[in-house]
């Protein structure tokens, strides 16, 4: 999906993403419960498929998308809809590069890609990451994954994070620009 997101649309590899996305819609809706793995892939496809938009190789409006944009936002990006409990202690750990980790900063971050208004299903969300802001001005980099990355992007766990911090300001003037 790299193609996609960085505007390569007329690559092969492309037609093969787009063969792919294209029942997505399905996969959505097959998604009832907030399992870490179903968050996780519900995340990397939403992520897709607003490329899959912007490289316009998909249509504007796929079900798909509005799907998960709902299933976010119905559980405040982190709670079970059942019981309102943190689904995953992790989601609310800041991590970069987010591989195909989900937390509440990477989902946060989509729904201003995915060009959602914010409404007050994420006041909590957005509550967290301004909580997390250091003194310095910066947020940390709280949760180191293991997948490798070929090259070192960020100091470790607890530094400063300057990928952490262009996502948060970037997501609190997009909520601040709300009204």
């Amino acid at each position: 999906m790299d193609n996609l997101s960085i505007g390569y649309s007329d690559q092969r590899d492309t037609d093969r993403a787009r063969d792919y996305l294209t029942p997505v819609p399905a996969i959505f809706q097959g998604i009832k419960s907030p399992a870490v793995g179903r968050m996780r892939d519900l995340m990397d496809e939403s992520e897709a498929v607003v490329a899959a938009e912007r490289s316009r190789i998909a249509s504007e409006g796929w079900g798909a998308r509005l799907l998960a944009q709902e299933y976010l936002l119905q559980r405040r990006l982190f709670r079970s809809l059942s019981t309102g409990k943190v689904i995953d202690r992790n989601w609310t750990r800041f991590s970069f590069p987010p591989t195909y980790h989900y937390d509440v900063l990477r989902g946060l971050d989509y729904l201003l890609s995915a060009g959602v208004k914010p409404d007050g299903r994420i006041d909590e969300a957005v509550d967290l990451v301004a909580k997390k802001q250091h003194q310095n001005g910066r947020w940390p980099l709280e949760n180191l994954h293991p997948d490798r990355v070929p090259f070192d992007m960020e100091g470790g766990a607890g530094t400063s994070s300057r990928w952490n911090t262009l996502r948060a300001l970037r997501v609190l003037d997009w909520y601040s620009a709300r009204d």
